[in-house]
């Protein structure tokens, strides 16, 4: 009897092996773009907080859709590199750097950390759709002493691509490298 549930278990982990392909996986990650004219070299800190994302985006898939189809399209080969929204907190942060370098801007990882001004970002759109990219957040400044609202914008921006996953998460890097220099912008006239 034993010998039966040991070559049973033999078997089993056996076919395991042989059994199934799994194709490789591709990881990708948004980009800073550091090649840009500064706005301005005032100094300030700003913490950017933890961005709220999409649920159906909020995976380690890259998600995509066909134009006048309600079915999201989950790729289990193209993945990020990292959680979406902690990977955003740190472009987002990165290109802002770039917009002000002469202010401390960083993510904000702890309720204690002291900013002149805190970044609030909800994407609203994070899509492939077809060849064409979207990007639509609305973003908030508070005042990092009393946390009232300074300043409320939003960010709402189209790109066509290619049909190629590094093009997609280039040309979305750049979408939010856009709507980084409009809150640099407004963070330099408040």
């Amino acid at each position: 009897m034993i010998k039966k549930i040991v070559c049973a278990i033999c078997l089993v982990l056996i076919s395991g092996c042989f059994g199934g392909y799994s194709p490789d996986s591709t990881f990708y990650t948004l980009k800073v773009i550091e090649k840009v004219n500064p706005i301005s070299q005032t100094h300030m800190l700003v913490g950017v907080d933890l961005p709220e994302l999409p649920e159906y985006a909020d995976r380690p898939q890259i998600v995509s859709f066909v134009k006048d189809d309600a079915k999201l399209y989950i790729d289990e080969t193209n993945r990020w590199g990292e959680d979406l929204d902690i990977m955003l907190q740190r472009v987002i942060a990165g290109d802002l750097r770039a917009y002000l370098p002469k202010s401390g801007i960083k993510p904000r990882t702890s309720l204690l950390e002291k900013y002149k001004y805190i970044l609030n970002v909800s994407v609203v759109k994070f899509d492939l759709i077809d060849n064409e990219a979207y990007f639509e957040a609305l973003w908030t400044l508070k005042s990092g002493n009393t946390f009232n609202i300074v300043h409320k914008g939003k960010t709402s921006l189209s790109m066509s691509v290619d049909d190629d996953y590094n093009e997609y998460v280039n040309v979305m890097s750049e979408m939010i490298s856009q709507m980084s220099k409009q809150i640099a912008q407004k963070l330099v006239n408040n």
